[in-house]
């Protein structure tokens, strides 16, 4: 569009130079400074070339003002156009103060130059209004086209960005319902083995469990096809009394709470699948202690076990800190305006809480 309104009053002016009676030997010259000055300003309106070097937007400018110039001195009338183009390449390429100042300056030239080469008043006001309109034109034309150029590059960025939000949300997925599942088969794999001629009995109940783990990992794996995957958090705290005691981990479960939304159901039970994998991860854990209940609007889910070793951090909110499965938590937590802690406890325990309140007012 920009291209060709350009090429439009380009051709206009040449026509009319042609149609018109002067100087024989002046219609070349002026032909050639209507060609140059066009060709300039379509360099000018080039998005590309506001970034330009400041010594080479200046020299180009005074090039086509020299034109602009001559082009005046030589026509008789009907300068409006290539004084039009002028005017818009000073407000695409200088200052705001600079590009108005000149813009407004080049108006009353307009104004002044017809009337002492004997034109009327009403032709002068004519000639500079249609050279600031013409400018305006070719300032907005120009700045349109940089603007369609800028939505399109925010258009890619947009798509690549959700690819790459979509990649690390099925990364996310993938390791909170699948990650945890695999570990706990891993780990009964090695009871099993370890049991399979000491214990029968404990190995045939351990593959049990085992069976029972790959059927939900296989659900979890298909259901990652879906848009939208939910979680209960009752069927998990149910599992989760299960295989830890399978372990021979004593636990307690201590839940009191109404059926919470679709969106805090699955994250607190993500939050209890991620924190009873932890707590397998360490053979020392004897005790656990799962309690969920809902206090002054929030849903607490804390997840206790002895088995800390070594030196553990204090409790403290997760920043996007820890392990892969405690920073997805922390995310998904946030995305509802939860809030997930993990450390040692004053009683010596470790710690995982998750606060959530019960009226989300973010999607999951």
């Amino acid at each position: 569009m920009l291209y060709a309104l350009l090429l439009a009053f380009s051709g206009f002016r040449l026509l009319s130079l042609l149609g018109q009676s002067m100087d024989p030997r002046a219609k070349p010259i002026c032909a050639m400074a209507i060609v140059l000055i066009c060709a300039l300003q379509f360099v000018h309106s080039r998005p590309e070339y506001r970034s330009a070097p400041v010594a080479q937007r200046a020299m180009t400018l005074t090039v086509q003002g020299s034109l602009v110039v001559m082009f005046v001195m030589l026509q008789q009338s009907r300068w409006e156009v290539m004084t039009g183009f002028f005017a818009g390449s000073l407000l695409l390429l200088t200052p705001r103060r600079v590009g108005w100042t000149a813009f407004g300056l080049i108006g009353v030239a307009m104004v002044v130059y017809p009337l002492y080469a004997g034109l009327s008043l009403v032709t002068a006001a004519c000639l500079s209004e249609t050279t600031l309109v013409g400018g305006i034109i070719m300032f907005s034309v120009a700045r349109l086209a940089e603007l369609v150029s800028a939505v399109h590059d925010t258009r890619v960025s947009m798509a690549r960005a959700a690819v790459t939000e979509e990649r690390l949300r099925f990364s996310r997925d993938l390791h909170d319902l699948v990650g945890g599942s695999l570990f706990v088969i891993a780990s009964k794999g090695e009871l099993i083995k370890r049991d399979i001629y000491a214990r029968p009995h404990r190995a045939h109940e351990e593959a049990g469990t085992l069976l029972a783990l790959c059927e939900r990992a296989l659900t979890d794996v298909r259901s990652m096809s879906n848009e939208y995957r939910t979680m209960s958090f009752s069927r998990e705290a149910a599992f989760a009394r299960d295989v830890l005691g399978m372990d021979e981990v004593r636990v307690d479960v201590d839940i009191s709470l109404d059926a919470p939304t679709p969106e805090v159901d699955t994250v607190l039970a993500a939050v209890l699948r991620e924190g009873v994998t932890n707590v397998l991860r360490h053979s020392r854990v004897r005790h656990c202690r799962i309690e969920a209940a809902e206090q002054d609007g929030v849903i607490v889910l804390s997840i206790l076990n002895d088995g800390v070793g070594g030196r553990a951090p204090a409790a403290g909110p997760l920043g996007g800190v820890g392990g892969a499965g405690l920073a997805n938590l922390a995310d998904r937590l946030r995305a509802i305006d939860g809030r997930l802690s993990a450390g040692v406890q004053r009683n010596g325990w470790f710690g995982l809480v998750a606060e959530v309140p019960v009226a989300v007012t973010t999607g999951a």
